[in-house]
């Protein structure tokens, strides 16, 4: 295997595994933590929409320094 190929691999396997770090963050604890301590005795329909809310608003700001870039 060249030095190349390593390369690629090893970025791939990072890949990999940090989308799905991130993923479990995202999806699984982030929301929890989110209706456990900053929504705590909120409506759960409002606390779904802040949620909804703060995660639309967190993508454009990441849209919008994308773009910066």
């Amino acid at each position: 295997m060249s030095k190349d190929q390593k390369a690629v691999w090893g970025w791939a396997l990072y890949d990999w595994a940090n989308s799905a770090f991130a993923t479990t963050v995202m999806a699984g604890f982030f929301p929890l933590f989110f209706k456990q301590y900053w929504s705590q005795g909120t409506d759960v329909n409002l606390s779904t929409a802040q949620l909804g809310i703060g995660n639309s608003f967190e993508l454009v700001i990441m849209a919008l320094l994308d773009r910066l870039i």
